[in-house]
């Protein structure tokens, strides 16, 4: 069966309204009369430079190592003691 839908408190929704509204125009009062002031009284929140041709220096400093990207690490897997005969040159 269908349940009963419950009535909405018309008084409390009222009520919520009309402390709501002053509230709201309060706080936007609030603002544009402290904008208004800070305005008035000269404050002024911009940071200048004097700004002149010039060389631009990059520098950067930094430490660590480096590694490559691709690396392939050769075992010898003859048992017991080996002696290097020749080595091959780089990129062969």
């Amino acid at each position: 069966m269908n349940a009963p839908k419950p009535k909405r408190n018309k008084k409390w929704s009222r009520t919520l309204i009309l402390f709501a509204i002053p509230i709201v125009l309060i706080s936007v009062l609030a603002v544009v009369w402290a904008q208004m002031n800070r305005q008035q009284s000269g404050e002024k929140e911009a940071i200048t430079f004097d700004v002149r041709r010039g060389d631009l220096v990059i520098s950067v400093t930094e430490s660590g190592n480096i590694q490559a990207r691709e690396s392939v690490d050769l075992l010898c897997e003859v048992e017991g003691r080996t002696t290097i005969i020749s080595v091959v040159p780089e990129g062969t």
